[in-house]
């Protein structure tokens, strides 16, 4: 199966999610992220984020909160072997 962009950018999505929750133990907007240089609106991010939670790759843990990872993006996050 051939990833498309729209797969592409929602991993990148995710891994900056990943990346800022880690160094800030805090929940991740949309803002912050398209702030980082994606080339994104943040609704785009936003849309984007709303697939993940639905894959049950993120959360948000209140209403006017950003996401945060779950457990399950652990195999997402592992970098794919080259051969």
């Amino acid at each position: 199966m051939t990833r498309t962009s729209a797969q592409d950018r929602r991993l990148d999505v995710l891994r900056a999610i990943v990346t800022q929750y880690v160094a800030t133990r805090e929940p991740v907007g949309s803002k912050a992220i398209a702030a980082g240089g994606l080339g994104v609106s943040s609704a785009t991010i936003r849309n984007d984020m709303a697939v993940l939670e639905e894959a049950g790759l993120i959360y948000q843990p209140h209403t006017s909160a950003g996401r945060v990872p779950t457990d399950r993006d652990t195999s997402v996050r592992r970098p794919a072997r080259r051969t």
